[in-house]
């Protein structure tokens, strides 16, 4: 989904906040299809309730290195990121 969204041209914050809310939607969709298939139960959401503190911090310090690439770096990165994913999805 990365290629179409980098293709609007799309400044670097606006490219990974709509990456972030894809996959957010994405991810709930999941939830209870997981729980209907005894993927996920109480001890895992749990589980997972207590890693919202490295989610959060992780996420400061992505937004904090975000701010020092510059735009042409990170649409070079974002397309070999893309061409890698796509060569080891053929490969497999």
């Amino acid at each position: 989904a990365a290629l179409p969204i980098l293709a609007l041209n799309l400044p670097k914050d606006s490219f990974m906040g709509t990456q972030g809310f894809i996959f957010l939607i994405l991810n709930v969709f999941k939830v209870p299809f997981f729980w209907d298939l005894n993927r996920l139960d109480v001890a895992a959401a749990w589980f997972d309730l207590k890693l919202v503190p490295a989610v959060l911090v992780g996420a400061i310090i992505g937004i904090l290195i975000l701010k020092k690439i510059p735009e042409t770096a990170f649409a070079m990165i974002v397309r070999l990121l893309t061409a890698a994913a796509a060569i080891k999805l053929l490969i497999g």
